[in-house]
């Protein structure tokens, strides 16, 4: 009897837990979104990827209203957290199946980052660094930028298309926060986007303690920004709507 070599089942993993903090958790679905949108291999519908869509900007409403102390709100944004984690425990299985086909497993590794997920086992690979996506109003585009740790800023910058190689602030230039609304923008205009990140710089050991330079509010200036910053992202193409 001839000696069969069995092939062992891939399994797909999210690159996050239900637990995983918010700003990773929004950051990680939101490219699975944008990955997912781009094949049509796995067999996801589109109204399953709009749906999907609706259920994160929702989940990043309800993280607004628990930062505004709103009543209940953390309720709210545990139950929408169960949602979005839901669906996207639908499309890893319908990801792991697809990869599974003997016609796939070859392409194994390359099909599962392609839908922004992970294999169980292997290392991850580097995810999309900045996120864009068209803002609720027109003119407006949500930037997402993967986190750098705590008490770290974010700088933002513009281009337009047609001289991508000139980056100016946006507005706002400056944020605290990994998420950032960015508006003032040009409807049907193609624009490139950047994230500096700005991380803490410590004090001599005489003075004790961290700075954080450059940080200041969502609008505050960024002239004086030196020390601690880090290297923009690569740039995202998009189109204002």
């Amino acid at each position: 009897m001839a000696n069969t070599t069995l092939i062992k089942t891939i399994t797909v993993v999210l690159p996050v837990k239900r637990s995983t903090n918010i700003n990773t958790f929004d950051t990680d679905m939101q490219h699975i979104h944008d990955m997912l949108a781009t094949t049509t291999i796995f067999g996801i519908s589109a109204a399953d990827l709009l749906q999907f869509q609706t259920d994160i900007t929702t989940l990043e409403t309800d993280e607004t209203h628990v930062l505004s102390h709103l009543a209940g709100a953390v309720g709210a944004l545990n139950a929408q957290k169960t949602i979005v984690y839901n669906e996207a425990e639908a499309f890893r299985a319908a990801v792991q199946t697809t990869v599974n086909k003997p016609a796939n497993v070859a392409n194994a590794v390359a099909l599962v980052a392609s839908a922004g997920m992970l294999i169980k086992g292997k290392k991850a690979s580097t995810k999309q660094d900045l996120t864009a996506k068209p803002g609720k109003l027109s003119g407006t585009e949500d930037l997402i930028k993967k986190s750098v740790g705590r008490r770290a800023a974010y700088l933002w910058y513009q281009a337009l298309d047609s001289n991508p190689t000139v980056f100016v602030p946006c507005n706002p230039p400056c944020s605290l926060e990994t998420k950032v609304t960015v508006t003032g923008l040009i409807p049907n205009t193609v624009y490139h986007f950047q994230c500096v990140p700005v991380l803490p710089v410590k004090k001599p050991k005489k003075g004790g303690g961290n700075i954080t330079t450059g940080t200041g509010s969502g609008t505050g200036t960024t002239a004086k920004v030196a020390q601690g910053i880090g290297k923009a992202t690569q740039s995202v193409k998009v189109t204002v709507v």
